[in-house]
């Protein structure tokens, strides 16, 4: 078969390693839904206090993304062990545990007791009327083979416990063999590419500036956005494009929709529509490709039933607000980008934007 690739999508692409897009300033989605969710708050613990989630769903979906997305490179960032596996909350004690030790001690039981004591009553194990012996005792006994290894970490690389390695491996698999969803990974034409983790970066003003490629020209970090695909296929034959983002999800796959509302991913979905369609249309050779609505590709680790999700993208979606299953309010990413750079700027965390504009004064208005 003749090869009529002209140019690839990788040009037009933010060719930088995931350290420098995740440390650049350019708001991404991440920063909009957690402002969407929890508001000035939730702002201030990632951009002012560094705040990242930790969570046993948040390490599994890493680990997916990376096997299914940077085969090539899991072994350097992921260490498979079959240890005594604690609880999120002792993890969370042992972690803080190791992060303030001297790095030089592996065995909790020649931790300072006073010290241990302090860290877990900062996270908040036990019960009130648990004797401090208790609680250190219970945290050695569930901790401690996690701790040992945790030296083994020192390199970078992230600690997964081999059940949990099993079920990154089911999942993996089945997102290659299922039949809905494994034409995603088929390579077997040379017209057709797959690319993964493809990252851009463009110049947005919500007052009506858009430059698509000005960052290509200079460094902008004020007035930019950012995102990264999970997945793209690309059928230079055909000229389209499809976007997608794997989702782990402890929902059914078939009520993925209510993780589409929880976690603000209508945002993700038009936000990275826009930017990629944006960016196409700004070059020569794809402004002639069609970009295909934005999918979400949701899997259960036990229910392992993958399927694709398209979220519309037409520019009445992206504006028109709506109300959730749950009664709140989404509005379109570029509200919310409004509000966050405005916060950023003025390093203001304490009130809304709209009660700092208007003397502390706020307006009250019930229609959507």
């Amino acid at each position: 078969m003749e090869n009529l690739i002209v140019k690839e999508l990788t040009e037009l692409s933010w060719n930088v390693p995931e350290s420098q897009y995740r440390a650049d300033k350019a708001v991404s989605y991440s920063t909009l839904s957690t402002f969407a969710r929890e508001g000035i708050k939730g702002l201030r613990k990632i951009i002012v206090e560094g705040v990242k989630l930790d969570t046993a769903s948040l390490r599994h979906g890493s680990a997916v993304d990376t096997l299914l997305t940077d085969k090539e490179n899991f072994n350097s960032l992921y260490l498979i062990s079959n240890y005594n596996k604690p609880s999120d909350l002792i993890k969370s004690i042992v972690d803080l545990v190791w992060q303030t030790s001297d790095k030089t001690c592996n065995n909790l039981k020649k931790i300072n007791q006073t010290t241990l004591l302090q860290h877990i009553d900062t996270i908040g194990y036990g019960a009130s009327n648990w004797k401090p012996e208790t609680k250190i005792n219970k945290v050695i006994d569930e901790g401690n083979d996690y701790f040992q290894l945790l030296p083994l970490t020192m390199d970078g690389k992230q600690l997964l416990h081999q059940s949990d390695y099993d079920y990154v491996i089911k999942c993996v698999d089945s997102l290659y063999t299922n039949p809905y969803t494994s034409w995603i990974f088929d390579t077997s034409n040379p017209n057709v590419k797959v690319y993964f983790q493809l990252k851009f970066k463009m110049s947005f003003s919500e007052f009506g500036m858009l430059h698509p490629m000005a960052w290509k020209d200079q460094l902008l970090e004020e007035n930019t956005i950012r995102c990264m695909f999970d997945i793209i296929v690309v059928d230079y034959e055909n000229k389209t494009i499809h976007p997608i983002d794997l989702k782990t999800t402890s929902h059914n796959e078939e009520d993925f929709d209510l993780s589409i509302q929880d976690w603000y991913y209508d945002l993700q979905a038009t936000m990275y529509s826009f930017i990629l369609r944006e960016i196409c249309k700004s070059d020569e050779y794809f402004k002639d490709f069609k970009v295909f609505p934005f999918s979400f590709l949701p899997i259960n680790k036990f229910n392992l039933n993958p399927q694709l999700y398209e979220y519309s993208t037409s520019i009445s979606d992206i504006q028109k607000p709506f109300r959730d299953y749950k009664g709140l309010i989404h509005r379109a990413w570029y509200n919310y980008l409004k509000k966050v750079r405005w916060h950023i700027s003025n390093n203001e965390y304490r009130y809304k934007m709209e009660t700092v504009l208007n003397n502390g004064i706020n307006k009250i208005n019930f229609v959507i």
